[in-house]
């Protein structure tokens, strides 16, 4: 009996020395991934704030606390009567497709070089007319003020509530289609309305830190690129709001955003980014929140890195796909949730670049359009640094013959496939092709 209880002992006193052992073990590791990950997250916020796009934490003490304002509101009823949206029971706003073939309207006369513009079909210059009540509403709450405001909660992150991005990029066509159908019918007045309501409601996408919202503003920004360059005169205003308008700084933001987004999750405790509580019990569980922080830390490290790759090759210095692949090789084995959430934006930035060229030509074009203005007739050749581009090796040629002028883009860079999906062509011309001049200053 003596024998027996011994030997429980020992056993007891060996169960009781190795928990004891293991819990030193996980607290001695879980207080070098705290010390490593603290560590790691110091040194990036650092980084970021020596950097171009600025500090994470100032973003985010800085980023706009909102709630949805009535005029919101008046244009999310607006998209629903314009079929832009459909309204759900429980008050949400859900993508519906266009009416009247409105979005094939507006690629189809985007992409064609020539300044003039067909009229719309039958069925969509109907739908156009009634719903010009709308249209009206629509422009005149942009134009009217304040400027709609959505809920912004950035202490949510990743969950927190964004705008109802497609129905708003489906009233953005709906203007632009009704924009070109004005200037279809010699109706400028109308289609520069629209445009002002475009722009000022694209400015309010603009606005938001997140990377889908800047990415929806940047597509929105060569919707208008497109329609404006169709325009027959225009306000001086235009041609410099294009001029200043920069992609890159836009790109640049979006990163910075989601670097603070998972800068700040990793300041929580990083859990919450597992959604499905695969560590739900068990020891690992005290492991998982620093192994995560030190993840999230790293990652936001690598946006850095990516940004600042894209920098240094300049604008359009691809090949863009080979720097989106070496950020994807540097992140670290044991970072899966780097390997997971972090971006490739190789595309994103390949089609800012195309874009900048896209807002180049519109500018342009409307530069030549403005001297026909000012002088009653096409200059016989383009200002003085005309033909200088963003692309270093590019330049824009201008050609002057009769009754028009075409502006070509001569040794443009290549661009990945997927960057230029419906991009704006890269040559406009007025009426026809033309045959070249040199340009003014060369």
């Amino acid at each position: 009996m003596d024998e027996r209880r011994m030997s429980f002992r020992k056993v007891l006193y060996g169960a009781t020395k190795g928990l004891l052992v293991a819990a030193a073990l996980l607290g001695l590791a879980e207080g070098l991934l705290l010390f490593f990950a603290v560590r790691k997250e110091k040194r990036v916020e650092t980084r970021w704030a020596a950097s171009r796009a600025g500090s994470l934490e100032k973003l985010y003490a800085q980023m706009p606390r909102t709630r949805t304002n009535a005029s919101a509101k008046a244009l999310e009823e607006a998209a629903v009567a314009l079929g832009a949206a459909r309204r759900e029971p429980d008050g949400r706003l859900t993508n519906t497709p266009l009416p009247a073939g409105a979005n094939e309207y507006v690629l189809a006369e985007s992409q064609k070089p020539a300044g003039s513009v067909a009229p719309p079909p039958e069925a969509l210059a109907a739908f156009l007319r009634d719903h010009a009540a709308d249209l009206d509403s629509v422009r005149r709450t942009l134009s009217a003020g304040p400027a709609p405001v959505w809920d912004s909660i950035p202490e949510e992150l990743y969950r927190a509530p964004l705008p109802a991005l497609i129905p708003v990029l489906n009233l953005q066509r709906l203007l632009a289609a009704d924009a070109l159908a004005a200037l279809a019918g010699a109706d400028a007045t109308r289609a520069l309305a629209d445009a002002e309501a475009g722009w000022a409601l694209n400015q309010v996408t603009l606005a938001r830190p997140e990377l889908i919202c800047k990415l929806t503003g940047l597509a929105t920004i060569r919707i208008w690129a497109g329609v404006l360059r169709k325009m027959p005169a225009i306000p001086e205003a235009w041609p410099a709001r294009l001029k200043a308008f920069d992609p890159w700084e836009h790109l640049r933001q979006a990163c910075r955003c989601e670097a603070t987004f998972l800068y700040m999750l990793g300041q929580r405790g990083g859990v919450e980014i597992l959604d499905a509580k695969v560590l739900e019990g068990g020891f690992l569980d005290a492991l998982a929140g620093p192994y995560v922080r030190l993840c999230l830390a790293d990652t936001a490290g690598r946006l850095l890195e990516m940004v600042e790759a894209f920098e240094a090759r300049g604008r359009c210095g691809g090949p863009y796909e080979t720097v989106g692949l070496d950020a994807e090789k540097a992140i670290p084995s044991w970072n899966v949730v780097g390997r997971v959430a972090l971006p490739n934006l190789a595309d994103a930035w390949a089609r800012a670049d195309r874009l900048g060229l896209d807002l180049e030509l519109t500018e342009r074009a409307l530069q030549i359009k403005g001297l026909r203005t000012a002088e009653g007739g096409w200059p016989a050749s383009a200002p003085q640094g005309f033909e200088k581009s963003l692309c270093p090796k590019a330049r824009w040629t201008f050609a002057t013959q009769g009754g028009g002028f075409t502006i070509v883009l001569e040794n443009g860079p290549e661009f990945p496939e997927k960057a230029t999906w419906a991009t704006l062509p890269l040559r406009y011309e007025e009426p026809a092709p033309l045959k070249t001049a040199a340009t003014r200053g060369q």
